[in-house]
């Protein structure tokens, strides 16, 4: 069985936000179930849309080290920005991954939504 699991819920009110550089914000939940009897650290990154920044909520978060205690489950608040020129037809397919130092990996698809013009 895996060791680790990925699921991503992303907002739906609103569905995004065009913040003032013209750039635009998601935001999703992301969960990562860790499965082994030790604490890991996971990289969190986004695929599939060039120009995209993450920022994690909460005190310090690092996208490229989110802490996950022994068989346990930790939730975190992230915030997805991307390039106005960068969505097209109001969405785009994207694709989250954790990476622990030890290679393991997961991921799970989702769309980074945008205006439709």
């Amino acid at each position: 069985r895996a060791d680790l699991d990925l699921s991503i819920l992303r907002d739906r009110n609103p569905l995004f936000v065009a913040l003032s550089d013209g750039s635009i914000r998601n935001g999703y939940t992301v969960k990562i179930i860790n499965k082994q009897h030790q604490e890991r650290v996971f990289g969190l990154e986004l695929v599939g849309l060039p120009g995209a920044a993450l920022t994690v909520v909460g005190a310090g978060a690092d996208p490229g080290a989110l802490a996950v205690g022994p068989d346990s489950l930790a939730s975190f608040r992230v915030f997805a920005t991307a390039p106005r020129d960068s969505v097209t037809d109001g969405a785009v397919d994207v694709t989250f991954r954790i990476v622990d130092q030890a290679g393991g990996t997961a991921s799970n698809n989702t769309v980074f939504r945008g205006p439709e013009d």
